[in-house]
């Protein structure tokens, strides 16, 4: 698990890296937009269905490697703090993007 709640300062940069597997990433409260992406690697992003350590399930988003896929997230009930990212194939070095809008 990656965990960024305590981040506080935007735009924050933030590396990690993926296997085939779901990493669940914990997003702070503060930020409304993370970006994720790699340079060399194809990953998978999704929530509903996603368990940490496991394969992705069936509804996810796919981002082609060299791309960022922003996502806005809500406010109120309608927030959610956590997504799951993993590499479509291999190992993937994960690079995400936060800011405040």
């Amino acid at each position: 698990m990656e965990d960024l709640t305590t981040k506080s300062q935007f735009p924050n940069f933030y590396n990690f890296n993926v296997g085939t597997t779901l990493t669940k990433v914990r997003i702070p409260q503060s930020a409304r937009i993370i970006k994720v992406g790699s340079e060399d690697t194809a990953l998978y992003v999704c929530r509903e269905g996603a368990t940490e350590g496991q394969a992705p399930p069936t509804h996810k988003a796919f981002i082609p490697k060299n791309n960022y896929l922003p996502i806005n997230f809500g406010r109120g009930s309608n927030r959610i703090n956590e997504l799951f990212v993993c590499s479509k194939t291999g190992s993937a070095d994960v690079s995400l993007i936060l800011t405040e809008e």
